[in-house]
């Protein structure tokens, strides 16, 4: 019992010895207290070092605030280091901005140091500032306004009006003029107020404009505008005569100056004369004395009959057609072989279109059916297709005998039957029979007991 009391002494004598010498341990400090983004040590400006467990409060830069329930300070550590931050500096926000009419802002960052821009919507000019920054006691300068783009009044021109006036001529508004009667209208009939604030032409004149008919041209006619007389922009049309072509405008206009506009002339076209003709052939349209530079002539040949060469011809630049081609006798290349048939009038070698050309079935073949025995060469030089067909002549299958068997190639003309006894059986009359036209030939064999 005595024991364990000395060793509870010693026990608490070491703690106490341990506590007094971490105590005498605390002598260090710290120097340089951290950084704080947007904000700072509330400190003098000649402390330099801070003892252990010493406390250093932080304040933000003005525009910055801190959280609400942030613990604004650090404190130095025994090992003379600092602790860390548990909190920090935001930019403040500023309020809305509010909006503008005809106008909108971007971007939309309301904190403390960032800017918007100002932008209006088409046909409105921006008057005021065009950025504002949040500060740190709001926004900067008033808001600015969107206000119309307008053009002056339209010019006021002798002997002529506009249509309608209007109290303010914003983008997009059209001035029409319109001139007295017997003035022609010199220029745009409309113009428009642009976004640069000025009209999109100069204003249009009234003017008596007067032009006398235009001379007639050799080897043309008019074929529209045929007064003596013409105002401002009216129009005179021209037409050129057969195997003519024309040089110039076909349709020219009174100017301003009382001029019309250079009359056309007409030329003699380059041409083709007709083509020679050619035997056995049609042509798709009349034949003319003389054609122009690119027409062609398309050709047909008559029934029995085909073109060789280049068609439709055209008349070239030289001013003769391409070489016309020709109609040469149609006719089929020699008639097919049939099986079992062979040609009539085998000695033919020419069969023009619609020629007809029969065929006979070999001996021992026979049609099949009544179909006609012809193909006909077709118009597109092609024979039809046979409608009938020659067959063998079929004996059927051959008989059997008692007491025997047969073996046949088969039972169509011209084969072979062949009769055989049975063991112990002997053969009487002729063992081979043949397919003929009349059916097969001979008797059947008899096969008697030896």
């Amino acid at each position: 019992m005595s024991e364990r009391v000395t060793l509870s002494v010693l026990l608490i004598c070491v703690i106490r010895i341990g506590a007094i010498r971490g105590k005498a341990n605390q002598t260090g400090s710290c120097v340089d207290p951290p950084r704080l983004q947007n904000g700072y040590p509330s400190i003098t400006d000649n402390q330099t070092t801070f003892a252990v467990n010493s406390r250093v409060l932080y304040r933000c830069n003005p525009g910055y605030i801190m959280p609400e329930r942030s613990v604004p300070f650090v404190n130095c550590r025994a090992d003379s280091t600092w602790s860390l931050f548990r909190f920090s500096c935001k930019g403040k926000s500023c309020d809305h901005p509010g909006e503008i009419l005809n106008g909108y802002f971007s971007p939309v960052q309301f904190t403390f140091g960032n800017k918007i821009q100002y932008f209006c919507d088409p046909g409105f000019s921006l008057i005021g500032p065009m950025f504002r920054y949040c500060q740190v006691d709001g926004w900067s300068d008033r808001k600015p306004v969107c206000d119309p783009i307008t053009c002056l009044e339209p010019p006021i021109i002798d002997h002529g009006k506009i249509s309608s006036i209007i109290q303010q001529w914003e983008v997009g508004a059209v001035a029409r003029y319109l001139c007295a009667d017997s003035y022609s209208l010199i220029g745009e009939e409309s113009i428009f107020c642009t976004k640069t604030g000025e009209w999109s032409a100069e204003a249009p004149k009234c003017k008596v404009v007067e032009c006398l008919r235009p001379d007639s041209i050799p080897n043309g006619q008019v074929v529209s505008g045929y007064g003596s007389k013409h105002k401002y922009q009216d129009t005179v049309t021209y037409r050129c005569d057969e195997y003519f072509e024309m040089v110039g405008k076909s349709t020219i206009k009174c100017r301003e100056d009382g001029t019309f506009e250079d009359v056309p002339a007409c030329k003699p076209i380059p041409g083709c004369p007709q083509p020679k003709r050619i035997s056995n052939f049609m042509v798709h349209m009349t034949l003319k004395r003389r054609y122009r530079y690119g027409e062609s002539i398309g050709f047909t040949c008559h029934r029995g009959y085909r073109i060789v060469g280049q068609n439709p011809i055209v008349c070239k630049e030289n001013g003769f057609f391409e070489e016309p081609p020709s109609c040469r006798l149609a006719q089929c290349d020699h008639p097919p072989e049939l099986p079992g048939a062979r040609i009539a009038y085998s000695y033919l070698r020419s069969f023009r279109i619609g020629h007809r050309t029969q065929y006979y079935c070999l001996y021992g073949y026979q049609r099949e059916s009544s179909a006609p025995n012809y193909i006909t060469c077709q118009d597109n030089l092609t024979w039809s297709e046979p409608l009938f067909k020659c067959v063998a002549k079929d004996c059927g299958f051959p008989e059997d005998i008692p007491n025997g068997t047969y073996v046949a190639s088969s039972h169509s003309f011209g084969s072979i039957v062949t009769y055989t006894c049975d063991v112990g059986f002997v053969s009487f009359g002729r063992a081979v029979r043949r397919c003929t036209l009349q059916g097969w030939t001979g008797n059947l064999p008899i096969c008697q007991r030896e």
